[in-house]
């Protein structure tokens, strides 16, 4: 990742994402991408029953 933020030089937002975890996060951190995506945040949290009923106006 830091030969990957070196060559690119500041021209675009680079994002780090896959196989990142709350262990590696700071290793992934200091390599001087822009944006880290930790889905390992949310792969066991339980899902919630969410329901969204219409009514018609008329």
């Amino acid at each position: 990742l830091a030969d990957a933020v070196k060559i690119n030089q500041g021209r675009c937002v680079l994002e780090a994402s896959g196989g990142i975890t709350l262990a590696n996060v700071q290793a992934v951190a200091a390599s001087g991408v822009d944006c880290i995506s930790i889905g390992a945040v949310t792969h066991s949290v339980k899902a919630v029953d969410i329901a969204l009923d219409f009514e018609s106006l008329r």
